[in-house]
């Protein structure tokens, strides 16, 4: 079975992001997703500081106003 990233798109996603991306995880764990990646498009709440806590450090690289968290 070939693996697939998963891309979560979150804006303004405080409140739901753990959910997301406790699914993602919990599909990577089983085998059938290879990364998930938290795409944060420049959110005004802490949706990049919740997603941060499955993630790690946030990247700040991004080009425009995507921030992209490698979970």
């Amino acid at each position: 079975m070939e693996k697939v990233t998963l891309l979560i798109p979150a804006y303004n996603e405080e409140g739901t992001i753990r959910r997301s991306a406790g699914i993602g995880i919990s599909m990577m764990k089983r085998g059938y997703v290879h990364d998930v990646i938290v795409v944060d498009d420049g959110s005004t709440d802490r949706t990049a500081e919740r997603a941060a806590i499955w993630a790690g450090p946030v990247s700040d690289k991004a080009a425009g106003t995507a921030t992209f968290l490698a979970l």
